[in-house]
């Protein structure tokens, strides 16, 4: 992907620059979102953060990936997008988000989460002392190998979770998720329970239900059937 920097005084410098004009202007880091699309014209953003290191150089780091819905290309950015603005080409498509489309998007998850199929790797969600949510992906050992890639798959369907149209009802623990991991796996809990129900107990009688999800990525693409039924609305 050909790249060019924009500079008020040295114009006409290209993207192997960006270390050098970093390092004169002190900046140790910055936010970069790059917008793209697939074969069947779903766009995407991923979200970067690219950081300036003394040993190697540049380094980028990738943040996560949206879902982004045809009307939300047209939308006006935040201001860290309008910082570094990376814009789709001018042809993208101006069609009507359709309900076959989102129908097509959720058996495309769904294939996904299938071949990760792995009854090695759980998703534990609890409480702490003070009451705080937490979840977290883990293994028995054997499958660590798929857990970073289940976790990018769960944050792509939790982007998706609140796209899709028409709207899919959301429990109010899940809809006020944050993070799109999470709110995914919040709602394959909502939708398909918990392998092992779980009771945390802490001292003074303080204790909160939680649990265990055998195999997220099977449970997954079950949601994900669940999901691509309200498109025949």
């Amino acid at each position: 992907m050909e790249a060019w920097l924009e500079h008020s005084t040295l114009p006409g410098r290209d993207g192997c620059e960006l270390f050098n004009v970093m390092r004169a202007a002190d900046i140790d880091s910055f936010a970069l979102a790059i917008c793209y699309k697939d074969l069947d014209s779903v766009w995407y953003k991923s979200n970067c953060r690219i950081e300036r290191d003394v040993q190697s150089g540049l380094r980028v780091i990738f943040l996560g990936q949206e879902l982004l819905g045809p009307e939300k290309l047209h939308e006006s950015p935040s201001p860290a997008e309008s910082t570094h603005p990376i814009k789709p080409p001018e042809e993208a498509p101006q069609r009507k988000t359709r309900n076959f489309y989102w129908h097509s998007e959720w058996t495309r998850l769904e294939k996904s989460f299938r071949r990760l199929d792995n009854d090695h790797v759980y998703a534990e969600n609890g409480r702490d002392r003070l009451g705080v949510e937490f979840w977290l992906l883990g293994s028995d050992g054997t499958g660590k190998e798929t857990i970073d890639e289940c976790k990018a798959l769960c944050e792509l369907a939790g982007s998706t979770l609140i796209a899709s149209i028409p709207k899919i009802p959301l429990s109010e623990t899940t809809s006020s998720q944050s993070e799109h991991w999470i709110r995914w796996l919040s709602h394959v809990r909502d939708v398909q329970g918990y392998t092992w129900p779980t009771r945390y107990s802490y001292s003074k009688g303080i204790s909160y239900e939680g649990g265990k999800i055998d195999n997220p990525a099977r449970q997954s693409a079950l949601a994900c059937m669940k999901c691509r039924a309200t498109t025949y609305g």
